[in-house]
């Protein structure tokens, strides 16, 4: 399986629960405190010498975790909230999609949340059109995965600085608040780049988080 079991809701006291399988392992932050390259190393038995096992790492939660993501729109489901708490990584280097609370099966591309003043998601990873217009699809998902992957690679060096973004300057920008964003994700990549430039992997895979976040 690609993403948590998910069961029936249940409602007590006029609240609403969902109940999901236990998964005892941790989430993509686990990834930031591998520091020791032994580690790593059990993810990759068949590691090519002089390889470095963090890019492999990293290569490999990408390609797992955009397959979880896929997956669960194929089924007609939006998560509506995907970042890097909601990956939980198996000590084999299983990769699996978790917390639907948000979630909604539209059986189709799009979905408009009527409510703009309270609209799910968690800040950083939600994208512009959102904010705009309460449009939620699978490029807003493509969006979120995109911001994670971003923030996997910046684990890996702590000269790595993201900029967060401001939800008081989503509100004073008016007219230029696609720009802010815009601007604020081409600052992240520069930075990445910036840090990891002789690194052909990470390269490699902030080229297509550029595409997902079309900074």
């Amino acid at each position: 399986d690609l993403t948590v079991r998910t069961h029936n809701p249940i409602v007590r006291d006029e609240h609403y629960y969902i109940v999901q399988d236990f998964v005892p392992e941790d989430t993509i932050d686990y990834f930031g405190r591998i520091s020791a390259h032994n580690q790593i190393r059990s993810f990759f038995p068949n590691l090519i010498i002089n390889s470095d096992p963090t890019d492999l790492f990293l290569l490999d939660f990408v390609k797992k975790a955009a397959l979880s993501v896929t997956n669960t729109h194929k089924k007609g489901v939006l998560n509506r909230d995907i970042k890097p708490g909601n990956f939980l990584v198996y000590p084999n280097g299983r990769v699996i999609l978790i917390d639907f609370g948000y979630a909604k099966h539209t059986g189709r591309e799009l979905y408009c949340e009527e409510d703009i003043e309270n609209l799910p998601g968690t800040l950083d990873f939600m994208a512009p059109e959102i904010f705009l217009h309460g449009v939620y699809s699978e490029s807003s998902e493509a969006y979120a995965f995109g911001q994670t992957t971003l923030r996997a690679i910046a684990l890996m060096d702590s000269r790595v600085y993201l900029e967060a973004t401001d939800k008081r300057k989503i509100w004073d920008c008016g007219n230029k608040f696609e720009e802010y964003i815009k601007d604020k994700n081409r600052a992240n990549i520069r930075t990445v780049e910036k840090v990891f430039s002789k690194n052909k992997i990470v390269r490699k895979i902030t080229d297509i988080v550029s595409r997902c976040i079309d900074a």
